[in-house]
């Protein structure tokens, strides 16, 4: 029975319930004096306030989620998340991440056909991670306003990309340059792996630290470089095709919901973590609290609740029913990170 079952919160209740009616039932035969009834009296009294307590302590977990099972409440179980030392970094090196690289500028709209749509700047550069270890290729994509003098100040929302895990990635990169359709009001992050090798999303065992890499050192490198903020509000990621990238996406925004704070799916849904594995998102959702994320899946070919499951608050889950494109789910994704990318 799970601290936080149904189950065992109604039997909790049940008992509170039991020890109130035992006290009234027992207290006249313990009215009288002598250390007896003096004993049976303290003894009915702190059996109802224990059950109480333990109770309303147990329906206050349940609200908050301060513990998801028993080996996490008497501290037995293994840690999901570990403390490393990698080192001092200082705080003015994050976008010497970045080294070298090259600008693609597109053509000037005057030059471009009546009716295209404006293009986007593409900047390729690589990123090396200094608190990972991981490096890794960029295509940071800039919307056609980033450089105009009205636009100077004004930040951007982040999307994030993998290229390892996306096939449609190519034909993705190619649309934002050509002007086939507007870019998104964002700056688009295409990841690619050294050697186009994949980044995992979670740490694995004698590896490199890829919770580091998209928590820490791609954020703080591409925030240093361009008008992006690090709040969570202005940075979402997607990812989709065959792979894992689906699975990916869905785990930053579930379980680094304190820097990604909304994820798309594009494509049909091809699980990578086996169910009721802590890669599995379904047996993450019903294993720890929800998060305030924002998920969209776009023709995946399932409905989100055969992916996740039940779906409580404040986590917003959204699908499209039928054929969409990436170029669409990047704009979903835009729109609904540009509400909290905050403007200066």
């Amino acid at each position: 029975m799970g601290i936080t079952s149904k189950l065992f919160l109604v039997t909790l209740g049940l008992l509170a319930l039991a020890a109130c009616g035992l006290a009234i039932w027992l207290w006249p035969r313990l009215a009288g004096r002598g250390r007896r009834p003096v004993a049976g009296r303290i003894g009915l009294l702190l059996t109802t306030q224990v059950a109480l307590l333990i109770t309303v302590a147990a329906l206050t977990n349940d609200l908050f989620g301060f513990y998801t099972s028993w080996s996490d409440l008497f501290g037995v179980g293994s840690q999901r998340y570990q403390l490393k030392d990698s080192g001092v970094v200082q705080p003015n090196v994050n976008a010497s991440q970045l080294q070298g690289g090259s600008t693609a500028t597109p053509a000037s709209q005057s030059s471009s056909k009546p009716g295209a749509s404006p293009k986007a700047t593409m900047v390729s550069t690589t990123l090396v991670g200094l608190r990972s270890g991981i490096t890794a290729g960029l295509q940071v994509f800039l919307p056609p306003e980033y450089y105009a003098p009205a636009d100077g100040r004004r930040y951007y929302p982040a999307i994030v990309v993998d290229d390892t895990s996306d096939p449609g990635v190519a034909t993705l990169a190619s649309d934002l340059m050509s002007g086939k359709q507007r870019p998104p009001q964002a700056v688009v992050v295409i990841v690619r792996g050294d050697h186009h090798h994949n980044i995992p999303c979670v740490n694995e065992p004698n590896a490199a630290s890829a919770e580091q890499f998209w928590g820490q050192d791609l954020r703080t490198a591409v925030a240093d470089s361009y008008r992006v903020r690090l709040s969570p509000a202005a940075w979402g990621v997607m990812g989709g095709g065959p792979g894992d990238g689906g699975d990916c996406a869905i785990a930053l925004a579930l379980e680094d919901a304190g820097r990604y704070s909304a994820a798309a799916v594009f494509g049909r849904w091809q699980r990578f973590g086996a169910p009721g594995s802590p890669a599995d998102p379904a047996w993450w959702l019903r294993n720890y609290p929800a998060p305030p994320s924002r998920l969209l899946f776009a023709a995946t070919g399932e409905p989100p609740q055969a992916i996740l499951g039940p779906v409580r608050p404040p986590l917003q889950v959204m699908s499209t029913p039928g054929p969409t494109s990436e170029s669409q789910t990047l704009d979903w994704l835009a729109q609904t990170l540009q509400n909290g990318a905050p403007q200066s």
